[in-house]
């Protein structure tokens, strides 16, 4: 049997935590042409395309992944080479070369978690953390000179490493927030080129002090404070730097004060160096104006002081002064990025050819937590602007995001981060639950009276942001629904209209049923006359129906060619009432202004959170404490559920009819917490495993429908069982335990009706690690397939030859979770030819893997 597992899907997204640092730099592109997206998503890195498909995911740290930023290397053995720096919340410093997938260096760089990594032309790495100081390491190159073929050095292995060079404490009342590197062009050595002309690294960082801290390099390889600039009045969340064409710098600057400043770094002539030392000083207050009175707009005209301080480099000076006061955002500044360089033709002064020259445009992005992005330009009507010799008056060209409405749980929050794409005519952002929000600029529209952009939004990657507990298959297998503990239930289906890549199924999210309270923890689809139903549990002792509504069908029509039975019963739509826990329903005879339009490409993370959610069908009460697990039979007629269990009393299952949403009867028999329920094939049994090491066998009662009988219990482990999974024939269970072995027992006529019998022993492997998740294949025929998950995140495939039980593969660890499995389940492709199964699974690290299993 030859084999072959591809990961086929992906979804997730950044996990939002309580320090803004982690996410502020969570996204940046590999290079402006290729348009790829490299995150951090806990514990691993994300590579993915801005067209919705997750390449793939690699590089797991020990801890959580803070911030990362793509540079190039020139190396001697592979010439230039790709790579990603990445900081993590233990102050380990990482490089991985991207071709290889590889870590070729690592060093720990601080005491506590990196906040932010800036990196310089390959040769210098500043960060800054948590421990309050502030690190410059050079970049070596450890490979040796080769004369090779390209080929050859493309095969070849890269070796770079870090050297720590200085190190800066700011104090413990002084921690850093953000880091930019850049560097002072002495424009002044009349060089032939720009290559010869000498460059300064400089390094600007900033945080909680409000002060913007400057350092350059010395002629003795120190980098040297030279001055502090203030004027912002509150933390400092991200500054970046760019080089403009005639040589100056620009510093942007975010503060929580709701600024955004930006600085001009400019060199001075021999001619007027004597007026700027006159304006010098230490500390720049630029805080005498009332910030507040001017975004009132008193109608009083304010003039800003453009007082400068000098930077000193041997005979050289530099002055720094404040360029312009941005003032449209009403919350904190999170994020900024300034556009990247373009190609444009111009014609040679000396050979008078038309040559394409590198250009860099003066645009700026800010991101703020007012849920709105503002794309800033130089007054277009001052004809310097675009050199950066404005006169500080700055315009809004665009403005992005929700304007009004509902924020917090029920609507989006601000963005935490954004970044131009390629050319600068696309964005990509995300926001505090993990959102990713693409927008589009429109080239096609001319208006010349106007100098306002026009973008549009686009369709982006979404995921949990928190621990992903269960899924399950619609009965139909045509779309699935996951759950999690960030308190939402999400559906995704496949988008018919977007064309496919080889070996990648363009899932999206299409709905969001369920915005709740309580961390979900399990879900399961029920079959029936009535299509699109499913039953979850939360942190609360309560099971809740849903039921799809007319605009998830009409939806899932238009985007995956579905058909549904009967929509004549079916309510419009549903909304979450301002106080409550409920999706209540809306028809069409009620007067409502909430939107219950379907969709015709996969929604927006906005009509996600207002337009997706199901009505709420029936709540389903008797457990006593928060659910553990819920499963549904394969015929649709029973849920069977239970609740977590401080004492023997409530380790008890509760069996419902689903005609009837009333309890059918309550199973004892347990000590402890039931994590898995599971029913046979033909729904004739049903088994239960617990934390008390015992599986409980049931029967169907005679004559009904929804009523079982315990006739066995067995203990089958030495530590608690975490999963259990019917095989496709009823023959076999699979068990999977913390001792961290499966076991599998086969089901004979005897032990159905004999507890005295009891379940006979057919195999049993170990791992290194405990078993958290299996599942047998339904799909594939007369075969014994399984899938076992890990506490770790890895995952492997087994099948069944004659009477042993062989592992098939084991799935490769880049593309492995990187924390716990929680659950696994497969199905037929229907891409493919009969030799194709799809295994989709999640874990704790946030993610949901679709991976095609070739047999």
């Amino acid at each position: 049997m030859t084999h072959c597992t591809t990961l086929s899907f992906l979804s997730l997204s950044p996990k939002p935590i309580s320090s803004s640092s982690c996410v502020i730099n969570a996204i940046k592109f590999q290079n402006s042409t290729t348009n790829l997206l490299v995150f951090p998503s806990d514990r691993f890195v994300v590579i993915y395309d801005i067209e919705g498909k997750c390449l793939r995911t690699s590089w797991k740290h020990s801890a959580a992944i803070n911030c990362l930023r793509h540079f190039q290397v020139k190396t001697k053995s592979c010439g230039l080479r790709h790579y990603i720096i990445t900081g993590d919340a233990k102050g380990n410093i990482s490089v991985w070369d991207i071709e290889k997938e590889t870590m070729v260096s690592e060093i720990r760089g601080h005491r506590d978690g990196v906040s932010r990594v800036a990196v310089l032309n390959g040769e210098w790495v500043c960060s800054v953390s948590e421990d309050h100081t502030m690190a410059v390491f050079a970049i070596e190159d450890q490979s040796q000179a080769s004369q090779q073929s390209s080929e050859a050095q493309d095969s070849a292995s890269s070796s770079i490493s870090l050297r720590l060079v200085q190190s800066v404490d700011f104090g413990h009342s002084n921690m850093m927030e953000c880091c930019d590197m850049s560097e002072l062009v002495d424009c002044n050595n009349n060089a032939s080129s720009q290559q010869s002309q000498q460059r300064i690294p400089i390094i600007a960082c900033a945080g909680i002090d409000m002060k913007i801290h400057l350092f350059i390099l010395e002629d003795n390889g120190q980098f040297k404070k030279v001055c502090a600039l203030q004027g912002p009045s509150d933390w400092l969340r991200d500054l970046k730097f760019l080089q403009c064409d005639d040589g100056s710098l620009l510093l942007a600057t975010a503060c929580q004060d709701t600024y955004v400043r930006v600085w001009k770094v400019k060199q001075q002539h021999a001619h007027n160096s004597g007026n700027v030392d006159a304006q010098q000083s230490d500390d720049l207050d630029l805080t005498t104006i009332d910030l507040s009175t001017i975004a009132s707009g008193s109608g009083k005209s304010y003039s800003l002081s453009r007082s400068s301080h000098m930077i000193r480099c041997g005979d050289k000076k530099w002055s720094v002064m404040l360029e312009t006061l941005l003032s449209m955002h009403e919350d904190w500044v999170h994020s900024l990025d300034w556009a990247p360089p373009v190609l444009v033709e111009q014609k040679d002064s000396q050979s008078g050819e038309i040559v394409q020259r590198k250009h860099q445009p003066i645009r700026l992005l800010t991101a703020s937590m007012d849920r709105t992005m503002i794309i800033w330009t130089p007054d277009q009507s001052d004809s310097s602007a675009d050199s950066a010799q404005s006169q500080g008056v700055w315009n809004s060209v665009a403005r992005m995001g929700s304007f009004g409405g509902k924020s917090g749980f029920t609507g989006q929050m601000g963005y935490m981060a954004a970044r131009f794409i390629g050319n600068g005519e696309a964005i990509i952002a995300h926001a505090y639950h993990g959102s990713f929000h693409h927008w589009k600029k429109q080239t096609d529209v001319d208006d010349e009276d106007d100098d306002t952009e026009r973008w549009t939004p686009d369709v982006a990657l979404s995921g949990h942001f928190a621990s992903v507990t269960d899924i399950d298959w619609d009965p139909s297998k045509r779309y699935f629904v996951s759950t999690s503990h960030d308190q939402t239930t999400r559906l995704f289906a496949p988008w018919s209209q977007k064309s496919l890549v080889p070996h990648m199924s363009r899932f999206y999210e299409i709905a969001r049923p369920q915005i709740h309270g309580y961390d979900i923890n399990c879900v399961a689809t029920i079959k029936g006359e009535n299509e699109h139903r499913f039953v979850s549990g939360a942190d609360e002792k309560v099971l809740r129906v849903f039921d799809a509504p007319l605009s998830f069908v009409q939806t899932l029509k238009n985007i995956s060619q579905v058909e549904t039975r009967d929509v004549s019963n079916r309510v419009e739509s549903a909304e979450i009432p301002a106080i409550g826990l409920s999706n209540k329903s809306i028809t069409a005879d009620d007067d409502k202004s909430i939107s219950t339009k379907s969709f015709t490409q996969p929604p927006f993370e906005e009509q996600l959170l207002k337009d997706t959610l199901w009505p709420e069908l029936v709540k389903m009460f008797g457990h006593s404490n928060e659910i553990s697990c819920v499963a549904t039979s394969h015929n649709g007629k029973v849920i069977a559920s239970a609740c977590q269990a401080r004492k023997e009393d409530e380790a008890e299952l509760r069996l419902w009819d689903t005609s009837t949403w009333e309890e059918t009867c309550i199973l004892p028999g347990h000590r402890t917490t039931v994590t898995r329920i599971a029913f046979s094939p033909d729904d004739k049994f049903m088994i239960s495993v617990s934390r008390d090491m015992n599986l409980i066998f049931y029967e169907r009662a005679e004559n009904s429908l929804t009523e079982y009988r315990a006739t066995l219990q067995q203990k089958v482990h030495s530590r608690l069982i975490l999963d259990c999974s019917w095989s496709y024939d009823g023959q076999y269970i699979l068990t999977g335990s913390r001792d961290k072995t499966i076991r599998i027992w086969s089901v004979s006529e005897e032990a159905q009706f004999d507890p005295k019998v009891g379940l006979t022993h057919v195999f049993e492997t170990k791992f290194k690690q405990p078993v958290t998740s299996v599942e047998f294949c339904h799909e594939s025929g007369e075969a014994h397939v399984l899938a076992i998950g890990l506490a770790n995140g890895e995952m492997e495939i087994w099948h069944r030859i004659g009477e042993t039980w062989k592992r098939l593969e084991k799935i490769a660890s880049l593309v492995a979770h990187a924390d716990t499995v929680s659950r696994m389940r497969w199905r037929k492709s229907p891409e493919h030819d009969t030799s194709v199964y799809e295994l989709l699974t999640c874990s704790l690290d946030g993610s949901i893997r679709l991976f095609s299993v070739r047999m």
